[in-house]
């Protein structure tokens, strides 16, 4: 998907996967939690990592065709004219001149062709919901979610038991003004982020043979 922001009447965008979306608008929204400005703009020209396209110092139109995958079908023959279809990347444009975030509408959208409706979404954290996309059947953003979290990062802290992986924590935040860090647990034993096994169950789950 693109993240792009746009200041100035000047559009700068990013092609990136859903996963790296999400980290971009997490880091953003960390900055503003922290007091300090909402720093999409940086995000977006200087990328923490690696990035599949990047485009720079756009106008509204050259975005407009930025924001479409273009495919020309020829005919070997030269029998039938060349047909020209249009793919539409999922997009979130923060307009900082505006103070909007415009996100594509699919209401009504023909398959091939332009995209061209738009919607509003009201909030950062809708942007960085948006951005997860089909990662949000992930078990740890749905989570996130449910809770109005923040996903900071993975860790590396991992738990186990007889060589078996346990549990993995995770560093979350509260989507609140000033909130501190939170770390928790995922349980592999129960499959969620509210434990509730016993030891015991804990024991057996970790001495049972795993089908990997």
């Amino acid at each position: 998907m693109l993240i792009a922001v746009q200041k100035d009447q000047i559009i700068h965008a990013v092609l990136v996967d859903n996963r790296q979306a999400c980290e971009m608008i997490a880091r953003a929204i960390g900055h503003e939690l922290d007091g300090k400005n909402f720093n999409i703009f940086d995000e977006v020209v200087s990328p923490q990592d690696a990035v599949y396209k990047s485009f720079q110092n756009l106008s509204p139109n050259e975005f407009f065709d930025a924001r479409h995958d273009v495919t020309v079908s020829r005919d070997p023959m030269y029998l039938l004219e060349d047909t020209v279809t249009y793919k539409p990347y999922n997009y979130i444009l923060f307009n900082l001149d505006n103070q909007k975030i415009i996100v594509p509408d699919y209401y009504d959208y023909e398959d091939g062709f332009h995209l061209t409706e738009i919607s509003e979404l009201s909030s950062a954290y809708e942007a960085y919901e948006h951005a997860a996309g089909i990662i949000t059947h992930n078990r740890i953003l749905q989570f996130a979610f449910a809770k109005k979290l923040i996903l900071v990062k993975p860790t590396n802290v991992h738990h186990q038991i007889n060589d078996s992986l346990v549990r993995t924590t995770y560093i979350f935040r509260e989507n609140v003004k000033g909130s501190q860090q939170l770390n928790i647990d995922y349980c592999y034993c129960c499959g969620t982020f509210e434990c509730k096994c016993t030891p015991e169950q804990i024991k057996e789950y970790a001495s049972s043979e795993l089908p990997f």
